[in-house]
């Protein structure tokens, strides 16, 4: 699944990552959810990670824990019947907690769905309200999504997505294509490796003097930004 996330210490400890953004009550978190609950009746582990720009604390003050918390203990673990949670400080530099850091946690994961962190390098799918405009992201965009009032998409939009995601959380064969940007060759495989290839080869087939192709080989050159 190197096309949704793969390269660094982090993102090597799952099977593979999807972003999921999109403005505040888009329904990001709903679609997570359903996604979750779909992939996990597939017998996949589902791990979820989300980007708190505000902050948060899971713990009260006044628990035990906080008030170890307090003290100065780094980190600190709570292991309860059918739970475990574990809370460290992190470094309050300039960048802060890094993704990275958090995926090393959830090592064992056949896909994890990360909310947020628009500007990050795996794949996403992006969430937006009826009436809204989508919101800008890096990476490539496996999907775009619209949800009506109650932040809710469409049962039948979900469908072949989460095939495709399913079929790379385990590991599809990679897709018979090769994507080379400035020179760095970028893995094309699962649901991103679909889209590219059969993008091109839709449009091929509509050229003249094209019949079933072979080997197919596109090189754009620009001195500017290619993004359109």
């Amino acid at each position: 699944m190197g096309a949704v996330g793969r390269g660094a210490v982090g993102r090597d400890a799952v099977g593979g990552i999807v972003g999921i953004v999109g403005a505040s009550r888009a329904g990001k978190t709903t679609l997570a959810a359903s996604l979750v609950e779909r992939l996990g009746s597939r017998g996949l582990r589902v791990g979820y990670l989300k980007h708190a720009h505000k902050g948060f604390d899971v713990d009260r003050p006044e628990s035990d824990s906080g008030r170890l918390r307090a003290a100065g203990a780094d980190p600190v673990a709570v292991v309860g019947p059918e739970e475990l949670f574990v809370l460290e400080r992190c470094a309050p530099d300039a960048t802060g907690p890094t993704p990275d850091r958090a995926l090393t946690r959830l090592a064992g994961c056949d896909l994890v769905l990360v909310e947020g962190f628009h500007e990050a390098p795996w794949s996403k799918i992006r969430v937006t309200a009826a009436d809204d405009e989508p919101r800008e992201a890096a990476g490539p965009i496996l999907a775009d999504l619209r949800t009506d009032e109650q932040g809710r998409c469409d049962p039948d939009d979900l469908d072949g997505l989460v095939e495709s995601l399913a079929d790379e959380a385990r590991g599809d064969p990679e897709t018979p294509a090769t994507l080379t940007v400035d020179g760095v060759v970028v893995p094309l495989v699962g649901f991103a490796g679909k889209i590219v290839v059969g993008t091109v080869l839709g449009m091929v087939g509509t050229l003249k003097g094209v019949d079933e192709p072979r080997t197919v080989e596109l090189t754009i050159r620009s001195s500017g930004d290619l993004r359109p």
